[in-house]
């Protein structure tokens, strides 16, 4: 039975969790602001999307996880929280209070949005904040979920090789290269699903965006593509790896001086 420690229970009033929750807030506030806000740029020069968006959505995540890695380890993503706490890295208190903090981040970005540019514009934009299915390239919707979890493992195990494993953790370089990822899977996936391989960057611009224009995607279609498919993917990418590189082999336990 999950004890209240083990639990992380005491962590929902630690004055240093709540600092680290208010990061993941502001952090993913200031991503969606930013990202979207790319998207929009390219729609109103109605130029072409996929360099300047792959760019900036990998760009922003490595300079926001480089300022906040200290404070809360730069998740900016329900996905990764996920991954985080299932191989127990975070605590179950704490990864809720990041997920919730990054929702609500997410809302505050497309929010600061709709204060700036008019209506028309951001409707404009297709599906929540870029993400749907193109159907000319995709046949069935759940090939849409598995390219969104194949997109986040590429991103997960990013995460877990340059950050979270000890022997192979990359430092104050590990934000540049967690980006690197993200950018590469945008200039693989936007021109099929739009890549979202991230809940927080789905559900800010389906709760909080215009109503679209006829003959656009609504905020809401396929969107358990872009929640089950990265949790999939982040689950099986932070397993594999905890398994492979992570947990102690046999020859380690019963090596001389080792606990």
């Amino acid at each position: 039975m999950a004890t209240q420690s083990s639990m992380g229970i005491m962590e929902l009033t630690s004055p240093a969790a709540l600092k680290a929750a208010a990061a993941e807030l502001i952090a993913t506030a200031l991503f969606l602001m930013v990202s979207i806000g790319s998207i929009a740029a390219v729609t109103a020069q109605g130029s072409d999307p996929l360099p300047t968006v792959a760019l900036t959505f990998g760009l922003s995540i490595a300079l926001l996880a480089a300022g906040i890695s200290g404070i809360s380890g730069g998740h900016i993503n329900p996905a990764v929280t996920f991954a985080m706490l299932i191989t127990g890295q975070i605590s179950v208190a704490r990864g809720v209070m990041y997920i919730v903090a990054q929702l609500i981040g997410a809302g505050i970005g497309v929010l600061i949005l709709r204060a700036f540019l008019v209506d028309d514009l951001l409707a404009a934009i297709p599906g929540a904040g870029g993400n749907f299915i193109n159907t000319n390239a995709i046949s069935e919707e759940w090939h849409g979920m598995l390219l969104e979890a194949m997109g986040t493992f590429v991103l997960v195990w990013t995460v877990f090789a340059v950050a979270v494993n000890p022997r192979l953790g990359s430092g104050n370089v590990a934000p540049l290269y967690i980006g690197l990822a993200v950018g590469v899977v945008h200039f693989f996936l936007i021109p099929l699903t739009g890549c979202g391989i991230n809940p927080a960057r789905t559900f800010g611009p389906a709760l909080f965006l215009p109503a679209t224009v006829d003959g656009v995607p609504g905020r809401w279609d396929n969107a358990w593509i872009y929640y089950i498919g990265p949790l999939l993917g982040a689950a099986a990418a932070a397993l594999t790896y905890y398994m492979l590189y992570l947990t102690p082999s046999r020859s380690e336990l019963t090596r001389p001086g080792s606990n």
